[in-house]
């Protein structure tokens, strides 16, 4: 028996006796039922455990991606869409994604473009490459 199999077993019978301790005994007697599987599967066919134990493991980890994404959803749509909804309805830009129409323009007015040949010889010829202009 490996170390994690033996966790296993004492972990699952610990909560079995806690369930039968507080009344769930359906609960309980699942539980010590899959807890003898895995001790008597453990002992006689150590191979069978571990692909049980690998399907357990994988099904495990579906189970949480998709608890994961619904309570994602649920957070986006009861949280975050709302209140996007609400600043929006407000005229609320936290952001300040308004593009300013009153500012200066950034627009350069380039002289000489398109009769100087020279500018179309490489980049940024004008200002880095010759310094007669």
């Amino acid at each position: 028996m490996t170390k994690s199999t033996i966790v296993q077993l004492v972990a699952m019978g610990a909560a079995a006796a806690v369930f039968y301790f507080l009344g769930h005994r359906t609960a309980a007697t699942v539980l010590g039922i899959v807890a003898g599987v895995v001790l008597v599967l453990a002992v006689v066919a150590p191979g069978a455990l571990h692909t049980f134990q690998e399907l357990i493991e994988r099904l495990v980890g579906w189970l949480a991606s998709i608890v994961g994404l619904v309570l994602l959803t649920l957070v986006y749509f009861t949280v975050f869409f709302p209140g996007a909804l609400w600043l929006r309805l407000r005229r609320i830009d936290l952001l300040n994604r308004a593009f300013p129409c009153r500012g200066k323009s950034n627009w350069i007015e380039r002289v000489d473009y398109g009769t100087d040949n020279l500018l179309y010889e490489k980049p940024y010829t004008r200002p880095h490459g010759r310094g007669d202009k």
